[in-house]
């Protein structure tokens, strides 16, 4: 019985013996960089394309609005919650286009008027009306100015507005 003992306690030390052996980890081949964390937001003209939740104050008649809008890659504007009016006074709107214009130089307000220049990038939204049974005309134009062009956030401001008040935020 002794015997045996000793043959399963040898067994027993040898067997966690074994276990005990410590190998090192291999480092992946790619380790992740902060670079790969971050993310680089792309040309407005790129970022712009797809699905965003807006919160706006560019409707006069209320305070905030919620709501979202798709910017296609065909340049088409589907605005189902109204961020853009559906109707002007020369009539319903029916087609809402967009266009990325880069390094830009506008000037708005009086002649000659240095502090009244906007240089950057702009989206212009362009709403066409029904002119007649076969077709339609431009009817109203948004300039707005790109404050902010993040990954997940690009935020407007009508070119113009006081204090920068008039402005669309879009989140994803």
């Amino acid at each position: 019985m002794k015997t045996v003992t000793k043959l399963i306690l040898g067994a027993i030390t040898v067997h966690t013996m074994s276990c005990t052996e410590i190998y090192p980890l291999i480092p992946p081949k790619e380790s992740p960089t902060i670079s790969k964390l971050i993310c680089v937001s792309p040309p407005v003209e790129k970022n712009i394309v797809g699905t965003w939740n807006f919160n706006s104050t560019l409707n006069p008649k209320s305070s905030v609005e919620l709501g979202t809008v798709t910017f296609k890659s065909d340049k088409k504007v589907i605005d189902p919650d109204s961020l853009f009016e559906n109707h002007l006074d020369l009539g319903p709107v029916i087609s809402k286009t967009y266009s990325v214009i880069n390094d830009t130089t506008v000037s708005y307000g009086p002649a000659n008027d240095p502090t009244k220049v906007y240089k950057g990038s702009m989206v212009k939204v362009y709403e066409f009306i029904k002119q007649s049974s076969s077709s339609m005309r431009l009817g109203q134009t948004y300039l707005l100015v790109v404050t902010t062009n993040e990954c997940d956030k690009i935020q407007l401001t009508l070119l113009g507005s006081a204090n920068n008040r008039t402005r669309i935020v879009l989140t994803r």
